[in-house]
């Protein structure tokens, strides 16, 4: 069985959303999201094939978790690094400075927040990149 679907963007998401509802409960509303992103007619083949809707759900939720995990850990990572800025700027730079940090891979992070005087030169190095911008933007 073949269905027609609309090529209404809003139509079709109303009826991907049912679809993924039944394959994924709990992260239908994210994962419908994410498959929205795709073109009309790789929607509409989702929705006429069922393996291959499964297929998608499934890879999404995954993309999802890893997201959200990754999400995660540069929040506790942020929060540790932002510790450790403050022992040589004041809370505004430092919350700066952090969000700088925080650009880096979060494998290097750890290895930074394990190394005290790596640390502290990556901290001078964003520092100088900081100063270096304001006066540009300054003049």
């Amino acid at each position: 069985i073949v269905f027609r679907y609309s090529d209404d963007r809003e139509e079709l998401g109303g009826q991907l959303f049912l679809e993924v509802s039944l394959c994924e409960t709990e992260l239908c509303a994210q994962i419908t999201g994410m498959l929205l992103e795709l073109d009309t007619a790789t929607i509409k083949l989702l929705l006429d094939n069922q393996d291959l809707l499964q297929e998608a759900v499934e890879k999404a939720k995954n993309e999802f978790i890893a997201y959200i995990n990754l999400k995660k850990e540069k929040e506790e990572l942020g929060e540790e690094i932002y510790e450790r800025v403050c022992e040589y700027h004041d809370a505004s730079t430092a919350g700066r400075l952090t969000g700088m940090l925080l650009e880096l891979d979060t494998v290097w992070l750890r290895r930074l927040l394990k190394d005290p005087d790596a640390m502290r030169n990556k901290i001078e190095v964003a520092f100088e990149a900081l100063t270096n911008y304001q006066s540009e933007e300054s003049s």
